[in-house]
């Protein structure tokens, strides 16, 4: 049987593939081939975007940047992504390549993971993760260092903890210790700026008579405050039992001792209300 073939027949052998031409025009596959053959018209080979998705190629979705991947694999990278969403796959996210020098990887374990990021411009956790990779334990942050002394009390400790890179509770030890006033904003109503010297150091009260001790400590708050420091104030601020107070500082019946600590504890409660 001797096959007619139209101008539109003919125009779509190579076009479309074999065997769909062949449903088309009710016709066996072979007969398509061999006409297409015989004009030596190339087989019909679908675009890359049209072929199914091959195990390998779907292993490489997320693995590299999707507009990466798609010139890789010669898809349009809307079906790239699109092949990604569908399968839950999370997008590739790329960073730069950080280089190490040795004197970067002397400092991890000997500073802190975030002085170290702040050098090299890096997130901490960058840091941190290069330091646990090495099996390098973190670095322990010391007291607060004698040229930033200068700082304590005039910002608030949380602050002054981020300028000098120490723990805040390192900082408000630091400067309780040292019978520094914690910071106050000098602009808000019924609050004073707070003070940077010591109205009674420890030096002058440190070994002298518990009684007097304690009219050293009522006169400093009378002349700071204005107001007389009883023994009831003063376990208030110094969240010591007013018994306690009582049995130490009370001239007619005192009798105990004060231990130092204790001595030490009562002046900074109150130097720190001054």
């Amino acid at each position: 049987m001797i096959q007619d073939w139209d101008e539109q027949d003919l125009a779509d052998l190579g076009k479309m593939s074999d065997q769909s031409l062949a449903n088309r025009m009710k016709l066996h596959n072979s007969i398509v081939r061999k006409k297409r053959v015989l004009l030596g018209i190339p087989p019909y080979r679908p675009h890359r975007a049209e072929q199914p998705w091959m195990p390998h190629e779907i292993s490489l979705l997320g693995s590299l940047p999707d507009k990466t991947l798609a010139a890789k694999l010669d898809r349009p990278l809307a079906l790239v992504q699109q092949a990604r969403i569908y399968r839950g796959i999370p997008v590739c996210r790329t960073r730069p390549l950080i280089s190490w020098s040795e004197s970067d990887l002397h400092d991890l374990g000997k500073l802190t993971d975030s002085v170290i990021a702040s050098r090299k411009g890096i997130s901490k956790g960058t840091v941190a993760a290069k330091r646990k990779a090495l099996s390098i334990p973190p670095a322990r942050p010391r007291g607060v260092p004698l040229t930033q002394l200068s700082l304590l009390g005039t910002r608030a400790d949380a602050e002054v903890a981020k300028v000098i890179n120490r723990p805040v509770r390192v900082v408000k030890e630091a400067r309780i210790s040292r019978g520094i006033a914690a910071y106050t904003h000098p602009n808000r109503r019924y609050v004073t700026p707070a003070r940077s010297s010591v109205p009674l150091t420890w030096s002058e009260i440190e070994s002298i008579d518990q009684h007097q001790f304690f009219g050293l400590l009522s006169n400093a708050y009378r002349q700071s405050t204005t107001k007389n420091l009883t023994l009831r104030k003063l376990a208030k601020l110094s969240l010591w039992n007013v018994q306690h107070l009582r049995s130490w500082l009370t001239p007619k019946v005192a009798n105990n001792p004060m231990p130092q600590t204790v001595r030490h504890h009562l002046w900074l409660a109150v130097i720190v209300a001054i």
